[in-house]
């Protein structure tokens, strides 16, 4: 399960209900939900998202805002959600 981050410069987009811009979303995803079987995964760059909205599934690309940051970073100061960074790249 993700929640949708905003993210700077959101603005509405023509898939409801995400929001979406051209520079990009956060996904917000519990760290203990991102593990298979029992090890932890650890989002990188280039990972893709498959969002499902109506009959259309959005793909999304990991990837760091800006250069030299890196794709992710912790939430909350428990670190136990993470704010994966992404970009719209395919529909």
């Amino acid at each position: 399960m993700a929640v949708l981050g905003r993210a700077e410069g959101t603005r509405e987009s023509s898939v409801e209900p995400l929001r979406v811009d051209a520079e990009g979303i956060d996904f917000l995803i519990p760290a203990d939900a991102m593990a298979f079987g029992k090890k932890a995964v650890e989002p990188k760059a280039d990972d893709r998202v498959h969002v499902k909205s109506g009959n259309r599934t959005l793909v999304y690309e990991v990837m760091p805002r800006a250069t030299g940051e890196p794709p992710w970073r912790w939430s909350d100061p428990q670190r136990t959600i993470r704010r994966i960074s992404a970009k719209l790249i395919d529909t």
